[in-house]
């Protein structure tokens, strides 16, 4: 799956639930993304995306910032059902340890080597499946 970014200011869209996004995403207005995973939680939609210029791992950015441009999902996703808190249900979308394992995410934003590795070896194939976003 291919996106692009079209804005990455929080201000852009009514948020209200979710304080704790940065009012301006770790994202570049038309650039481009490979979508690594996704999550759905209520109205919320966000997209796991690396921008390597700004950030060393990937970030879950919200829906509303980007524009679809290939629909098709990678070959190396996995769906799993996630409990976000006692009365609400998600689905996550993405490679094995980003949606079996918990701390999977956590660890990779602490710059844990295994999971660096892991995103690492995922991150070429899927960016491998769209060469030049071409579907």
């Amino acid at each position: 799956m291919i996106i692009k970014c079209i804005e990455n200011r929080r201000s852009f869209i009514p948020i209200q639930e979710e304080a704790n996004i940065a009012e301006t995403d770790y994202i570049r207005i038309g650039k481009e993304y490979v979508v690594y995973g996704l999550l759905q939680f209520g109205d919320y939609i966000k997209f796991c995306v690396n921008e390597e210029t700004i950030c060393s791992y990937p970030t879950w950015s919200l829906y509303p910032f980007f524009e679809i441009i290939n629909p098709l999902a990678s070959r190396y996703w996995l769906c799993s059902i996630k409990n976000k808190n006692k009365d609400q249900k998600g689905l996550a979308i993405g490679f094995p340890e980003l949606i079996n394992d918990d701390s999977f995410y956590n660890n990779l934003t602490d710059g844990e080597e295994e999971e660096v590795r892991i995103f690492r070896y995922w991150k070429a194939l899927m960016d491998l499946e769209f060469p030049n976003n071409v579907i």
